[in-house]
């Protein structure tokens, strides 16, 4: 007997070992399962008491169209019920099957994923272009001097390119033949007393270019003089001088270009994507880094209908004041164009805004913990606020920290409901992995006990 003993003793205390490796694997097992259900419980909002005990077929006013299982396994239901570990299925409404991307969120978990909203401000937005340019001239402040007949330049009173000079001022004298017969038919018919014909040789010496001055002084003298006297009709600076003292000259030959220097030209481009933001009339500031410490105030003038293909740029030109004469041609600036929206608009903050290629979208705050993702059209963006063209109104709330997390699992939730919809409903899905293992409903341990053990006292035959 002592001989079989022994080896008794050693298969007793195998099967033992095995049985309670079973025992305790199961045990964690379900440990593990019941606590990963209660946490994925946490986010989404366990069902109300209506719903739990069958009473009514409305959550808060709103239709429930069946309860599906709270793992998010494919099984539903038409009426309240329990899953294997006693949890409650969740109702399914109509609402959130409509948008279907609805998220019920427990308070505490709102609170600690630290969830804020905002709602939409209607306002116009402003923005501030930072960009840079050239100093160039105002050509509508150019002017050109020519002479409406043919003749000779006598005494040049301008030598050079870059002299200042001032409207009245004296540019040359010009001999011509055409102009001194003129004179002397203005004469005569003074002298004959023919208004008419007085009145005829007055508008003739005004159409040759003769100056109101030196017919008053002809009516006065009645003596022709034997050149005539060119002045500037403009102040500016030379920029152009294209005769010379004993020149022969005609009236298609342009003799002197002059260029108005007080008031400036600064061409600046945008790129593509701010060009929507500029206007005529806007207000810029310009600073040189030749002058340090100054800034020109001026306004947009121009907007360029073409874009620049090879840059990808729009051109803008912008007028500035230069009464001191401190802006040159050429000279580098750095530009500020203060631009604002045409006129205000639903905007919210930048960071609500989700962009992902299938769209734009915002997570908006429906009321009592529920979250929905809301298709939306993006306008111009300014700074920390972007505009709204489409998707939302001012009484709706979106949300502006933790929408990202809230994000993924509307897209999950999306997926369930399409894969729902796909199957059959009111069918018994597979049998949970727990309960498969047991032969029976397995309920979540209690505190200070183990989970129940199978009747026969061990697994596995």
């Amino acid at each position: 007997m002592r001989g079989f003993a022994i080896p008794g003793l050693i298969i007793a205390a195998a099967v033992a070992g095995a049985w309670a490796e079973t025992r305790f694997g199961l045990i964690s097992r379900i440990e593990s399962a019941w606590t990963e259900r209660n946490l994925a419980a946490l986010f989404v909002e366990r069902p109300l008491a209506a719903a739990a005990s069958g009473s009514g077929d409305t959550v808060r006013d709103r239709r429930v169209l069946y309860y599906r299982n709270p793992m998010g396994l494919s099984d539903t239901s038409p009426v309240p019920k329990k899953d294997s570990m006693g949890m409650d299925y969740v109702p399914v409404l109509e609402d959130e099957t409509s948008s279907g991307a609805t998220v019920t969120i427990a308070p505490e978990v709102v609170q600690n994923l630290g969830v804020r909203t905002a709602r939409p401000q209607r306002d116009r937005l402003e923005y501030r272009i930072n960009t840079f340019g050239n100093i160039a001239l105002d050509e509508s402040r150019i002017g050109h001097v020519h002479i409406r007949t043919r003749g000779w330049v006598e005494h040049l009173a301008v030598n050079s390119i870059g002299e200042a000079v001032k409207t009245g001022d004296l540019l040359f004298e010009l001999y011509s033949p055409e102009l001194v017969t003129a004179q002397e038919e203005f004469i005569q018919a003074l002298a004959l007393g023919n208004e008419r014909l007085t009145a005829a040789s007055r508008q003739r010496l005004l159409a040759l270019g003769v100056t109101g001055t030196l017919v008053n002084r002809l009516a006065e003298t009645r003596v022709a003089e034997h050149a005539v006297r060119i002045v500037s009709h403009h102040t500016g600076v030379v920029t152009d001088l294209k005769v010379r003292d004993g020149m022969y000259v005609e009236p298609d030959m342009e003799a002197i270009t002059l260029v108005d220097m007080r008031s400036m030209w600064l061409i600046a481009e945008v790129p593509e994507r701010e060009s929507t933001w500029v206007r005529t009339g806007q207000a810029v500031e310009a600073r040189l880094p030749s002058l340090p410490g100054r800034t020109w105030g001026g306004t947009v003038d121009l907007v360029y209908p073409v874009l620049e293909s090879s840059t990808r740029t729009l051109r803008l030109r912008m007028r500035f004041d230069n009464p001191d004469g401190f802006l040159k041609p050429n000279m580098f600036a750095e530009v500020s164009i203060l631009a604002s929206a045409d006129r205000p608009s639903l905007n919210i903050p930048r960071e609500a805004l989700i962009r992902e290629r299938r769209g734009d979208h915002v997570i908006v705050a429906l009321g009592d913990g529920r979250y929905a993702a809301r298709p939306v059209i993006a306008g111009i963006a300014s700074g920390e606020r972007i505009e709204v063209r489409e998707g939302l109104t001012e009484s709706d709330e979106v949300v502006v920290s933790g929408q990202f997390l809230i994000d993924s699992e509307a897209s999950l939730r999306a997926s369930f409901n399409r894969i729902e919809a796909g199957g059959h409903h009111h069918e018994a899905g597979p049998q949970p992995a727990i309960e498969a293992m047991t032969g029976a409903a397995a309920e979540p341990p209690a505190a200070g006990r183990s989970p129940p053990v199978p009747a026969n006292g061990h697994e596995g035959h």
